[in-house]
């Protein structure tokens, strides 16, 4: 079953120790007997946080000992976290979802993922003239093909928006 989210971005504040302030998410009634950060990772999918703009940047976007996360979550607790929070807690459209995991928190996230590993094996196989056998040369091919699970050079389906949504397999609803 295709789960259902609310895409919400959260205003992570400083303590006066220098540590995350997050909202007191453990008082609302959604999260039943689970910790928070336990239920957000279980029914969502767990913190997409601001890579570009931290605590220690200050841009209009995000002022200087701010942080912003987003998470996807179920209706019920995005509701009621809004409801309790609403000067640290804000709804997203789609569109501003997509806009912040883009840019913002996958940002710098390497386009591939790459097993150095496995591309060496076969580098040096070539290299030191030791033929590679059919079923060597099946798997490189498959190694060299970022959308093949093999390892070696993969897409990182974590990278863009549209990639992760459709692995995870999520509805956005408001």
């Amino acid at each position: 079953m295709t789960k259902e989210l609310v895409p919400i971005k959260v205003r992570i504040e400083l303590d006066p120790n220098g540590r995350h302030k997050y909202p007191n998410f453990n008082s609302l009634l959604a999260v039943g007997n689970l910790d928070w950060s336990h239920y957000v990772d279980k029914e969502g999918t767990g913190w997409h946080y601001d890579s570009c703009c931290g605590h220690g940047i200050d841009t209009p976007e995000s002022p200087f000992g701010i942080l912003y996360g987003m998470l996807l979550v179920p209706k019920t607790f995005a509701d009621e976290a809004i409801s309790h929070f609403p000067y640290l807690v804000t709804k997203m459209i789609e569109a501003e979802c997509q806009d912040f995991y883009n840019n913002h928190s996958h940002k710098q996230d390497f386009e591939f993922e790459i097993n150095e590993e496995t591309l060496k094996y076969f580098d040096y196989r070539e290299k030191s003239g030791v033929p590679l056998t059919p079923e060597e040369i099946s798997l490189k091919a498959k190694s060299l093909d970022p959308d093949d699970e093999t390892p070696g050079l993969k897409k990182n389906w974590r990278k863009k928006w549209v990639d992760y949504k459709a692995r995870i397999g999520f509805n956005i609803i408001q």
